[in-house]
């Protein structure tokens, strides 16, 4: 296999703010990516002090897009407001050519809408 893949662009951002509660994340790779690894290999999740009982976990969809090597998280339903998030990428996810991606972790925070 070839180098691993890395991040090359997100959006949003790294440690953005004000993010739009029904946000579509959008994560565009160095290298061609196997689509199939995707799924079970990535995860949203609240991150950050919650309310006792709270579920830390966010329902969401995975598509990847091989013309452009992005990956498109949909969420479910609009995100809490003012709350962080965090969207891992694990080590099961692959190049196109079997080499396993960069380990990657993108945080960002909703606004008030």
């Amino acid at each position: 296999p070839g180098p691993s893949p890395e991040v090359i662009f997100s959006t949003p951002t790294q440690d953005d703010t004000g993010i739009a509660t029904d946000v579509m994340v959008r994560i565009q790779f160095s290298r061609d990516m196997d689509g199939a690894t995707f799924e079970g290999n990535v995860d949203v999740v609240y991150s950050g002090a919650q309310s006792p009982g709270e579920d830390d976990a966010v329902e969401f969809a995975v598509e990847y897009r091989p013309r452009n090597r992005v990956l498109t998280v949909t969420l479910t339903e609009p995100l809490r407001q003012y709350a962080t998030l965090t969207v891992t990428l694990g080590d099961g996810i692959l190049a196109a050519d079997g080499a396993a991606v960069v380990p990657y972790a993108l945080r960002f925070s909703t606004g008030g809408s």
